[in-house]
């Protein structure tokens, strides 16, 4: 908790930062970058920056979202009972 608290509190973070604070690698980092899928900021064409809410996005992006089981029944159930509306 200190930590994020720390975080969210600098306007930019770095590389190292996002690694300590994500748990991911710095080469999944760099290939999410070049992949377009996670924004950042690049000073003098080396040292890169991020904003917390982008790292907030990418992380809690739909794509990244893996629905529990009983969402998934629910959802189920929910087709069901309106395609029986339907017949």
């Amino acid at each position: 908790l200190k930590k994020k608290i720390i975080f969210e509190n600098k306007p930019f973070l770095t590389i190292d930062d996002v690694v300590e604070l994500t748990g991911l690698k710095k080469s999944s980092l760099y290939n999410y970058m070049n992949q377009g899928l996670l924004s950042f900021y690049k000073i003098n064409n080396k040292k890169v920056f991020f904003k917390m809410d982008d790292i907030s996005n990418f992380i809690f992006n739909k794509k990244n979202y893996y629905k529990s089981k009983t969402e998934m029944r629910q959802e189920a159930l929910n087709e069901y009972l309106q395609l029986d509306k339907i017949v």
